[in-house]
């Protein structure tokens, strides 16, 4: 089955719909560089540490419409 797969030889449909999302699209995405920018900066622990540290706290922070909500209920 392996030799099957490894050589393309599978039968079958090929399936439809969008392609799944890539991690690394999702980096790319997330930090506005290229891959192999990001490649380079993940070089550097502490500089790549800093980078994915401020996209999780953007992620974090609350947005404008939950801080309208809990206004309006106050």
């Amino acid at each position: 089955m392996e030799r099957l797969v490894v050589q393309g030889k599978v039968e079958g449909k090929r399936s439809r719909g969008r392609s799944p999302t890539r991690w690394t699209d999702i980096i790319k995405a997330t930090t506005q560089t290229s891959i192999v920018q990001c490649s380079r900066n993940a070089e550097d622990r502490d500089k790549w540490r800093r980078i994915a540290g401020a996209a999780v706290g953007k992620e974090k922070e609350p947005s404008s419409t939950t801080t309208t909500l809990s206004r309006v209920n106050d």
